[in-house]
């Protein structure tokens, strides 16, 4: 899935600006709502960007089990986090992409987001603050059926909440609401051109 964004990416070589951007993807659909509002957001970001893409329905990352092994070590005790853990350590730039299911994120991601939960006890529990030492930038994109945005806030809230203990700013949410209705989004794929350099006006 990767690959459908591989155009987008400004150079083949990074100049001394380029970023590197985390995309995690809450969405089973390659080419749905979701896809194009980031597609459309990554084409028009005013820099070169190396990209690592992690599709939630691809990893199949493990729940958290609340097995406390974090509150006592550096990681988490499960061993399929480590590349999203090291992606979140290298990251500029952190996008959540993602439909709403039910209110919430869909179940992969938010497996994903429930296994933050190792960077909460660094920095609460073993007094690392921050847990991660590289500022980052977090943007939410997010994608609603409903003609409203009960389930987004929701998801902004939860994401606001994860970024502020891995050193993350939060720095916008884009959205596309009623999808189920409109199949075209005009206005919202102008809105994501348009905050892709807003957003990064004062780097």
């Amino acid at each position: 899935m990767i690959y459908l964004y591989a155009n987008i990416v400004k150079s083949e070589f990074c100049s001394e600006q380029c970023k590197d951007i985390l995309i995690l993807y809450g969405s089973p659909k390659e080419y749905g709502t979701t896809g194009r509002l980031l597609k459309s957001f990554l084409g028009y970001l005013p820099f070169d960007f190396n990209m690592t893409f992690i599709n939630s329905y691809e990893k199949n990352i493990k729940p958290c089990t609340a097995c406390d092994y974090c509150h006592n070590h550096e990681k988490c005790k499960l061993d399929d986090f480590e590349l999203i853990s090291n992606s979140i350590n290298n990251a500029d730039v952190i996008i959540v992409a993602t439909p709403v299911y039910f209110l919430s994120f869909p179940a992969p991601l938010k497996a994903i987001v429930d296994r933050m939960q190792v960077y909460w006890s660094a920095r609460f529990l073993q007094n690392q603050y921050p847990p991660i030492k590289k500022s980052k930038k977090g943007i939410l994109l997010a994608c609603s059926g409903a003609d409203n945005y009960d389930g987004i806030n929701i998801i902004e809230k939860q994401c606001r909440q994860f970024f502020s203990v891995i050193n993350t700013k939060f720095s916008g949410t884009i959205t596309w609401t009623g999808t189920d209705f409109d199949k075209i989004g005009s206005d919202s794929i102008k809105h994501a051109k348009k905050m892709a350099v807003e957003l990064f006006s004062d780097d």
